[in-house]
């Protein structure tokens, strides 16, 4: 039982040296989706009289586009990609697209199910989908679950 904790231990602890830093970034980068989000949502639902999820999904594409400029340049900077920026983007969006459709769904029910006012419900919605955003980018859009083993498609 001893030795499984030491390697259990070990484990942890390589996961933590390997996406520790890059987590924080992905959070840092959140932090600023956010911002994005947030000030898009009020913007067209308060000034312009959109009903509260279109306004959401139009306010997280936009973070999505802004996010992902951000963690390609700082989060994931030291990473060679194996794919175009283009590719790395579209794949970026379709992973942040499945995270929104987590977010809607939490949105609707917290607003339309128990009252919840918008932005805070959007909070709470924007936080169910960002450990899935981060594991399913760090797998499919800047590939760190495999060595490097082919060369890099040419950038774009």
């Amino acid at each position: 039982m001893r030795e499984f904790r030491r390697f259990e231990a070990a484990a942890l602890q390589r996961v933590a040296e390997r996406h520790g830093r890059r987590f924080a970034c992905f959070g840092v980068v959140g932090i600023s989706g956010v911002l994005v989000n947030t000030g898009v949502l009020w913007g067209l639902v308060t000034l312009f009289g959109v009903h509260h999820l279109i306004a959401a999904a139009v306010s997280s594409e936009v973070s999505i586009l802004t996010n992902f400029v951000l963690n390609d340049r700082w989060t994931f900077a030291d990473h060679t990609a194996e794919i175009s920026y283009l590719r790395r983007g579209a794949h970026y969006n379709a992973v942040a697209l499945c995270g929104m459709v987590l977010s809607l769904g939490v949105l609707a029910v917290l607003v339309d199910a128990f009252g919840l006012y918008y932005l805070v419900a959007n909070l709470v919605a924007i936080g169910a989908s960002t450990v899935s955003n981060y594991l399913l980018n760090t797998r499919f859009t800047w590939a760190l679950h495999r060595a490097s083993t082919t060369q890099p498609e040419p950038a774009v």
